[in-house]
């Protein structure tokens, strides 16, 4: 027995007792002694009864009964065989209980509900609740049974389970029950059936399929006994897999490949049937997947034609796919993602709209699309890709190989000032608009390069250089004096010219650009004679065409011969543009012509090879990034092809090209 008190902080009242007697004693003097005693003895007891009830005060005495809550799991795991066990036990407990004791009952499945309210009642009949006994949630019966637990005695739960739990945390509910001071006994069952048992254990299916797909099931299932069995699938259309299996005593593994589900929702039900099975609960299991439509690639070609075997090899593989020119490529994101991947066939970065490159970044990054650039003279480093939002979508770089050593180069650039490059377009002349490519070149040229201007019209007039990389700033002011002559540009003579600057240099590249008018090109007899000697030479010629004219067959036929390239546009204001992207390629050889044999990196599921990689003639070179697969390279380490994931999204790098 002992005091309590609800609100302790009022007993400081009793340090006025002193006080009340105080007052009483010095207040109250004409009284005899006897009565001045009897009422400082009754103010006392008054004063200390008022603090007592202020503090709340309790006499507790201890309550000796004890409340036992059994807990009987009543789900399908449990045999009945054990199921009778537990309400044997229950019921042996009750009948030995101490009269003063009481005793309650909750039995689970995937709910809890009580089937006795805590009494002294020594007897036990048949068990009357039935919960859901598809689950076991342990955690809501223990949380049951502290509920109905009487706050006064002791308490404590007995758990009859078999410990499969299938939802709910019972730990998480056993720490709750023992922090508020209740013990939880435990009397093990075991799931082991009566009779026999088979049982499907799971099954892994894809959740989302492609249409022309045949997804695959893989089926885990079980016996306590070696037997046969009959397994069904059952899909949206009827009846897909009707096939008799062998069980042996152990957990078997089996992989179905099923017919191509329809578009939409579909609901597979796989089944095992064994004659004596004890326990049908467990016999079957639901799966679903989501299947869409065939999958959409969007194939970009930088040349008409240079898709065609990558095309014919997508459609081969059912997947649904259309070729376009850069022109006529989508220029927004809600476009690109009508399709589940974009390939770039030997694409310049000039030839795409720049809308579609800024959105290619965000397509691959946050729709989860997928990006793959092949590999030509016009995609990554030498299609003018580097530090732009599609390279950073790539897994490699458009940066040469670090332990490549790239030769010096010598550039002579030859510009027509004829009348024709006085017209103005757009405020701007064509010619200085020729002149700002000039000069973006020498701010591109390293030290060891150099370069020469051929200002030309029937003669050569103010010629800049030739002047190394040291003083490209030099070359940017002399440009600045070029002037618009008259006629046009005898392309015979501003060859033969050109001639003479590269044949004087030392350079171990040499490369000759011409820029001049498609229409007014003359003096061309014996010009490609000059341009082939040239190349006999280990000189190089590109060509660049302002204009639609008469004379572009021969500028075309000119850097054919040359082994350059040529550049046709109708407007001068892409010139220095275009004179960039010529001078990277030139400045960074990224095009390596020679035959190997790639060998293989680590595995990934892009790639499945089989048997020997084929022999290539060549690539383009990159870098891969930190965190890419080089799943192929060249025997030097140079990267064929490359993957990684971007953001939700993945790319592909293939140096090579598809052709």
């Amino acid at each position: 027995m002992t005091f309590h008190f609800i609100e302790p902080h009022y007993l400081w009242l009793l340090l006025l007792i002193p006080f009340v007697l105080a007052t009483g004693l010095f207040g109250a003097r004409r009284l005899s002694r006897r009565r001045l005693g009897i009422s400082l003895v009754l103010r006392t007891l008054i004063t200390t009864t008022l603090i007592l009830s202020l503090a709340g005060a309790q006499l507790i005495t201890p309550f000796a009964a004890t409340t036992t809550i059994f807990l009987l799991d009543g789900s399908d795991s449990v045999a009945l065989s054990q199921r009778a066990r537990g309400e044997g036990f229950v019921q042996q407990a009750l009948a030995n209980m101490p009269t003063d004791d009481r005793a309650g009952i909750v039995v689970f499945g995937a709910q809890a509900q009580i089937e006795r309210q805590p009494a002294a009642d020594q007897t036990f009949g048949q068990v009357i609740s039935q919960p859901p006994g598809s689950a076991t949630n342990i955690a809501k019966a223990i949380q049951l049974g502290s509920a109905i637990l009487p706050a006064e005695g002791a308490q404590r739960l007995v758990l009859i389970s078999d410990g499969g739990e299938t939802s709910g945390d019972a730990l998480e509910a056993a720490r709750q029950a023992r922090a508020a001071g209740i013990p939880i006994d435990v009397l093990e069952l075991t799931g082991a059936a009566d009779g026999l048992d088979a049982q499907v254990v799971g099954v892994d299916l894809p959740a989302t399929t492609r249409a022309g797909q045949r997804p695959r099931m893989r089926i885990t299932v079980r016996s306590n006994t070696p037997t046969t069995a009959q397994l069904t699938v059952t899909g949206p259309d009827g009846l897909r897999v009707n096939q008799q299996i062998v069980l042996p005593a152990t957990e078997q593994h089996l992989e179905v490949v099923l017919p191509e589900p329809p578009s939409g929702f579909n609901r597979y039900v796989v089944r095992i049937q064994v004659a004596g099975d004890t326990r049908a609960e467990n016999d079957a299991i639901e799966a679903f997947t989501f299947a869409i439509g065939r999958p959409r690639i969007l194939l970009i070609e930088g040349i008409a034609g240079e898709a065609t075997q990558l095309m014919a090899a997508l459609k081969a593989a059912g997947l649904e796919a259309i070729v376009l020119a850069p022109a006529k490529a989508p220029r927004q994101i809600a476009e690109l993602a009508a399709f589940d991947a974009l390939i770039l066939v030997n694409v310049a970065k000039r030839d795409l709209p720049d809308s579609t490159s800024s959105a290619i970044s965000a397509y691959v990054h946050d729709l989860g699309r997928g990006l793959m650039m092949v590999g030509g003279p016009q995609s990554f480093g030498a299609g003018g890709w580097r530090e732009t939002p599609v390279e950073a979508a790539l897994p490699v770089s458009m940066d040469l190989p670090p332990m490549l050593r790239i030769p010096p180069v010598s550039v002579v650039v030859v510009i027509d000032t004829s009348g024709s490059m006085g017209v103005e377009e757009g405020g701007r002349t064509k010619l200085s608009l020729a002149v700002e490519g000039a000069q973006r070149i020498a701010s591109l040229l390293r030290d060891e390069d150099e370069l020469t201007v051929i200002p030309f019209d029937d003669a050569p007039r103010d010629v800049v250089g030739p002047l190394p990389g040291t003083q490209r700033e030099e070359a940017i002011r002399a440009l600045e004096k070029v002037q618009v002559g008259g006629g046009g540009i005898t392309i015979h003579d501003a060859l033969v010219e050109a001639a003479k600057y590269v044949r004087a240099s030392t350079k171990a590249v040499r490369h000759i650009i011409t820029i001049t008018d498609g229409s007014d090109t003359t003096q061309q007899e014996g010009a490609i004679e000059i341009v082939n000697g040239l190349h006999a030479e280990g000189v190089t010629l590109t060509t660049i065409a302002i204009g639609q004219g008469e004379d572009v067959p021969f500028i075309q036929n000119a850097a054919r011969v040359g082994g350059g390239r040529t550049f046709l546009t109708e407007q001068a204001s892409t010139l220095p543009a275009l004179l960039v992207d010529e001078t990277q390629a030139i400045l960074r050889p990224y095009i390596l012509e020679q035959p190997f044999t790639p060998t293989l990196g680590p595995p990934h599921p892009a790639l499945r090879l089989r048997g020997a990689a084929p022999n290539l003639q060549g690539l383009v070179l990159t870098t891969p990034k930190e965190r890419s697969q080089v799943l192929l390279a060249t025997p030097d380490g140079t990267v064929l092809l490359a993957a990684w994931q971007y953001g939700l999204g993945h790319s592909l790098a293939w140096t090579s090209d598809l052709t």
